[in-house]
């Protein structure tokens, strides 16, 4: 069986005792936390930037899913990816204001 079947992505997301392992659990306590940094930053956005964030948003909540499933795993290195970048970009719009 390959690396990228669904049977391995499982045991991968989750530890012996059926919860999602330690991997996981530490990239979903990242997305929370880039979630609420980029919540407080938002407040200083423009539509723009609050349309895009919506839409990570919907994104992170279905990578959430996924995990709960375990078919997800896969997609949160990428997702957290994608968050620290449009955090930055907040970061940078913010302080050229």
């Amino acid at each position: 069986m390959s690396a990228a079947t669904p049977s391995n992505n499982n045991a991968r997301a989750k530890g012996p005792s059926g919860r999602p392992s330690d991997g996981v659990r530490k990239r979903l306590a990242e997305l929370k936390t880039l979630r609420d940094q980029v919540r407080v930053n938002l407040n200083l956005a423009n539509k723009e930037a609050r349309d895009r964030w919506h839409r990570i948003e919907e994104r992170i909540r279905a990578a959430q899913e996924r995990v709960r499933r375990s078919e997800g795993v896969r997609a949160l290195g990428p997702l957290v990816e994608s968050v620290k970048r449009f955090r930055t970009s907040l970061r940078r719009k913010s302080k050229s204001a």
